[in-house]
């Protein structure tokens, strides 16, 4: 349709009414002809952009922003619609820097306010997130979505009870509010209020039937509870009404890890590279040649790199050994603490800084995906172990240290308590080292600390028993102190930690304290594991019961380790 030419104005405003009423072919066709018959113009331009934004072509909306803004450089609207492209895009510096620009010339825009408020929730600046939303808030106090995202940034910081009065404040102002429900049930599901979790998720889906991301939690809470029927059904459902959604797959995958369905979980365990919340050193960079199933490796220069924490390096680096083992040139990036721990990992790898990749590569291969790849199945991993090992003169230096001025008689058992406290999964992990007593208190038994000593630390309590190693692991280099130690024992006794995983790797005797439902590589009711043969595992009978699994261990401790 040719318009003839009128008023500017005129001309602008049915071409918003197309956009409104929903008419984007119309609207565009009017905005284009805007342009044609008057020039440039910045208002037209944002307009298009925005159509462009909602067409899914997000470099063609920053394209026509931009040009919106070289012809008015201080247009707040601009700079607060390309904001929100930029946070799309996770570029979360530029979209501030942009939603700050538009605040300067429109302090008072509580849209601006808000998408800001938006952007640095997205970029997890809790703390930040959670002030911007106090502004949005006291402007707007019945603004459920303002309530409801300072919700979530007060549970990223530990705030639980904040957070929940706010997800109830965005209930009490939107009762219907299926997400604020939603997101009631993630905080309740981790303070272990499981049952008014399910609850939450029940009421936003009788709100709303199809909500893929409560059925999806829903199952998780089932995971917890060891409902592992009832967890498949519910992640069922939410991958047939969001397929490909990976932080759905991520769960799915662990849930059939853990179950042992091996094939299909390593099949969807590769969704964990889309996930937001995923920092990948490598697979972001559009790395060329990713190694397939089936592919020969025998000559071919591999390159392997690490992607979570570093139990999962001392896991995984086996497969970069038995890649070598099968005639590949193998290079792995990795923590450099790590390096010298994993070059007894013997001859056929080089080790690369952990952001650093090849110059030259025939294919690459995240060692995480390795055991899909590289074995049969699981029979295969244990029969690589042990594949680290301890320097000879450090086990000799630390086993005179130990014996010096005491008995040899009786049982040497290393000690892990703690892991990685800024995690939610992590402090699940970890246990009162205080229940150590319960070992402790069998004659015969020394308990020897395995953790290196951190400023601020708190020394554990005294009826424990623990022996504390004075500058142990105190140099650059990780963990070479804790596996010499660990040559001189009888026994570790280990939360599921790092210290774990290199017990295993070294074939020291281990027993592994579990919670109640663990994490997927230790499947879900065997009392041994196929990654490490010299490791048994010993789980919580019921969540939260650490004394149990302390005492089934020391009934144990007569009989030969």
């Amino acid at each position: 349709m040719h318009l003839a030419a009128g008023a500017f104005p005129d001309r602008l405003n049915f071409g918003v009414s197309r956009h409104v009423q929903g008419d984007l072919a119309g609207a565009s066709r009017a905005y284009e002809q805007l342009l044609r018959d008057f020039g440039p113009h910045a208002e037209v331009s944002r307009l298009l952009g925005v159509l462009a934004a909602q067409a899914g072509d997000r470099a063609r909306a920053l394209d026509l922003l931009g040009e919106a803004l070289a012809l008015q450089p201080n247009h707040a609207v601009a700079l607060d619609n390309r904001g929100v492209i930029l946070k799309d895009l996770r570029r979360y510096d530029a979209a501030l820097a942009d939603f700050d620009r538009a605040l300067a010339l429109e302090p008072d825009s509580l849209p601006i306010l808000n998408n800001r408020a938006i952007a640095l929730l997205a970029a997890e600046k809790w703390d930040a997130a959670a002030f911007a939303y106090e502004s949005v808030l006291a402007r707007a106090p019945d603004h459920a979505g303002a309530w409801n995202d300072r919700g979530l940034a007060l549970k990223n910081l530990g705030r639980t009870d904040e957070a929940l009065a706010s997800f109830d404040r965005a209930l009490a102002v939107r009762p219907g509010f299926a997400d604020a429900l939603n997101n009631r049930g993630v905080l309740l599901k981790e303070l272990k209020r499981f049952d008014e979790a399910l609850a939450a998720y029940d009421a936003a889906l009788a709100l709303s039937p199809d909500y893929a991301d409560a059925h999806h939690n829903r199952g998780n809470v089932f995971v917890e509870l060891d409902r592992q029927d009832e967890a498949g059904a519910c992640y069922d459902r939410a991958l047939a009404l969001k397929p490909g959604d990976p932080e759905i797959m991520f769960s799915v995958a662990n849930f059939l890890l853990r179950m042992g369905r091996f094939a299909e979980g390593w099949r969807l365990y590769e969704s964990r590279f889309a996930r937001a919340c995923v920092t990948d050193r490598f697979s972001r960079r559009g790395l060329p040649r990713r190694l397939v199933e089936g592919a020969p490796i025998n000559g071919l220069r591999l390159f392997m790199f690490w992607e979570q924490g570093l139990g999962d390096v001392l896991q995984f680096c086996r497969f970069a050994k038995l890649a070598a083992e099968q005639g590949a040139h193998v290079s792995v990036a990795a923590p450099r603490r790590l390096h010298r721990l994993l070059s007894t990992l013997g001859a056929g790898v080089v080790w690369l800084d952990q952001d650093e990749a090849p110059e030259q590569f025939d294919a690459h291969l995240p060692l995480m995906s390795a055991p899909a790849l590289l074995c049969a199945g699981p029979e295969s991993w244990g029969a690589l172990a042990p594949y680290l090992r301890a320097e000879p003169e450090r086990v000799a230096y630390w086993r005179e240290k130990i014996d010096q001025g005491l008995p040899q008689a009786g049982q040497r058992i290393g000690v892990a308590w703690r892991t990685n406290l800024a995690t939610s999964a992590g402090r699940d992990r970890g246990f009162d080292p205080a229940l150590l007593k319960i070992l402790a208190e069998r004659p015969g038994v020394r308990l020897i600390s395995l953790h290196r000593r951190e400023q601020g630390d708190a020394l554990p309590p005294p009826e424990a028993r623990i022996e504390i190693l004075e500058n142990f692991d105190a140099g650059p280099d990780a963990f070479l102190d804790t596996a010499a130690v660990m040559e001189t024992l009888d026994l570790i006794v280990t939360c599921d930690t790092s210290i774990a995983h290199l017990a295993g790797a070294l074939g020291r005797p281990t027993w592994l304290a579990l919670k109640h439902v663990a994490e997927w590589r230790w499947l879900r009711t065997r009392t041994d594991t196929p990654w490490y043969p010299s490791v048994r595992l010993f789980r919580q009978p019921a969540p939260g019961d650490w004394a149990a699994v302390f005492r089934a261990m020391a009934a144990r401790l007569p009989s030969k380790l």
